[in-house]
């Protein structure tokens, strides 16, 4: 029996998507009732926890992450520092986990499959739930403001605010972030 080229290719593709839908339903089967694999808040995987379980682990680095200091420096300015607990932030880890568990839930069926396919190969990163109080974060600007100043420096208020507000709710904690200048747009 000669099969054509055409019917290889036809063969081929029904193949793959057959794959394709097996690893859907296998990935279905290993995420029920659990966050997708992959998901990470602020650097803490929750990835294959229950909502419960990931409220518990998120309330607990929650807390510590609200003590922890973020500094912000520059050469020739010394460094600059919060606590996110100073801003007025608090960790809403029952809010951060029902939003970890709607990674590849939540959408369309294209994009849940791209976060699901996402949270295998890369990881999807979200943000807790609440931001830093915005009349707190103004107040430590400012007197950053001044502090610069001092240095003959502009600082970027708008681009601080963004980063201060990352470096609470979104980036994984690291020692030190680069004070933006507005001489320098960011």
């Amino acid at each position: 029996m000669i099969v054509s080229r055409v019917s290889r290719a036809v063969i081929g593709l029904v193949a793959v998507l057959g794959l394709l839908v097996y690893l859907a339903i296998i990935d279905f089967g290993v995420s029920a009732g659990r966050i997708h694999h992959g998901v990470f808040v602020q650097g803490i995987d929750v990835g294959g926890l229950t909502e419960t379980e990931a409220a518990r682990v998120l309330e607990e680095n929650g807390r510590e992450r609200r003590q922890s200091r973020v500094y912000f420096g520059r050469e020739g300015l010394r460094r600059l520092s919060f606590t996110p607990r100073e801003l007025g932030w608090w960790p809403h880890a029952e809010a951060t986990a029902e939003a970890a568990m709607q990674i590849g839930r939540g959408g369309s069926p294209i994009q849940d499959i791209f976060e699901r396919v996402r949270g295998w190969f890369g990881g999807v990163a979200i943000r807790w739930a609440g931001p830093p109080r915005a009349g707190k974060v103004a107040r430590v600007i400012e007197r950053w403001e001044a502090v610069a100043r001092k240095h003959g420096l502009e600082i970027n208020r708008g681009f601080l605010r963004y980063k201060i507000r990352r470096a609470v709710v979104f980036q994984p904690p690291q020692t030190l972030f680069r004070l933006p200048l507005a001489t320098e747009g960011g």
